[in-house]
């Protein structure tokens, strides 16, 4: 609860910057905190969920008219650190950005990272795209409503996307299964997205396996090394794991990824991406005294299925943190890093539970002691 830094606000229409914020410092980074958190971080376990929106206004707005789960992004989209600072009140999400199109992209995104950590999440939509500043002048009485019956987040999308286009048009119809590829990449459940290909298959009068046909065809560009491989391996560009995303961002950003001194290569990384990472590792440690540090000649050496994971996660990172600002990505790398240490524990708590349960079952009160001393250390 201590200021760690200002926030400015235009009044005027037209008045710019429309934010002003104080410089970013070693207390106040933007992308690791939440406006209004420390105020409202009870009520959201009470009410055991989070409205996200995007401004200092939005958010005092809300506050003020009885909406006290709330908290605000400073300026920045959603990242994983202060999804992390969410996850330990909540695993109800509801995101109230602006309608525009930046407002959609940066909600696309929270949704996408919101999946690393389970969250169910909804999106809150307002009369004529309104944000919340501007819909509270005239219908604050109607907000607490508006978000109690707040949209499965995928489902607004779904029918974002279905509003576009003329479904009476087989050019339209294929420029919507275009985007609804993109949207199908964000569903982290199977049976989620074997749900959405239904409906779209009711909806455009395709049957499903055309759909996923048209969908699988349009992953990657034509001559990407990854489309001379069979559907299921492209499939698993939608499967990526933290181990993938980890390595992508050291194939995009080898700088930046290893100035945050992580080690990928002390047990936690599977024995499928360890040789690899291996190799590139030996690479970086090698470069020429310049700094610069060119891994083609690496990838080059390796096995044919290796490359071309190794570039499609290269591509991976360019396309979703290719635009962040280097401090982003640093902040990225080590929320990731942070959370497949949390997942590597959670495994291993899994794993000695099982234990566990088969000593007990042969009476093996040695390895009982020896199982419950390590639980107890991973707790600690």
């Amino acid at each position: 609860s201590r200021v760690v830094g200002f926030g400015g606000r235009a009044l005027s229409k037209g008045q710019e910057p429309k934010y002003m914020n104080s410089p970013e410092t070693v207390l106040y980074q933007k992308s690791n905190l939440l406006y209004g958190y420390c105020h409202t971080k009870s009520k959201i376990k009470e009410a055991d969920q989070v409205l996200v929106v995007e401004g200092y206004m939005d958010f005092l707005s809300a506050f003020q008219n009885g909406v006290e789960h709330v908290v605000a992004v400073n300026g920045t989209a959603l990242t994983l650190r202060q999804l992390s600072l969410l996850k330990s009140h909540t695993k109800n999400l509801i995101l109230g950005f602006d309608m525009d199109s930046a407002g959609k992209e940066a909600a696309k995104r929270g949704y996408e990272l919101s999946q690393e950590f389970d969250f169910v999440v909804k999106m809150l939509i307002l009369k004529d795209g309104k944000d919340i500043a501007e819909f509270c002048l005239e219908h604050a009485d109607e907000l607490k409503n508006i978000i109690e019956n707040t949209t499965n987040f995928t489902d607004y999308l779904y029918q974002d996307i279905l509003s576009k286009y003329d479904l009476n048009s087989h050019q339209e119809k294929r420029k919507l299964i275009i985007e609804f590829a993109d949207f199908w990449k964000l569903i982290k459940s199977s049976l989620e997205k074997e749900a959405y290909v239904s409906k779209l298959s009711l909806d455009l009068g395709f049957e499903k396996q055309i759909i996923i046909d048209e969908i699988n065809n349009l992953k990657l560009s034509k001559n990407h090394p990854a489309k001379r491989n069979n559907d299921d391996k492209v499939n698993n560009i939608q499967r990526l794991t933290i181990y993938d995303k980890l390595l992508g961002l050291m194939l995009e950003f080898p700088n930046l990824f290893f100035d945050t001194k992580i080690d990928l290569g002390q047990g936690e990384i599977p024995e499928s991406l360890k040789d690899v990472y291996k190799l590139l590792y030996h690479k970086y440690t090698s470069r020429d005294g310049d700094g610069s540090c060119d891994f083609s000649e690496v990838v080059e050496e390796l096995e044919y299925e290796e490359q071309t994971r190794v570039k499609v996660l290269s591509l991976y990172a360019r396309e979703h943190y290719g635009e962040m600002p280097e401090e982003n990505v640093i902040l990225e790398i080590k929320a990731l890093y942070k959370l497949m240490l949390e997942k590597s524990k959670e495994e291993e708590k899994r794993r000695l539970h099982r234990s566990l349960m088969e000593a007990e079952k042969h009476g093996d009160i040695a390895k009982i002691q020896e199982i419950l001393v390590k639980l107890n250390s991973l707790h600690q």
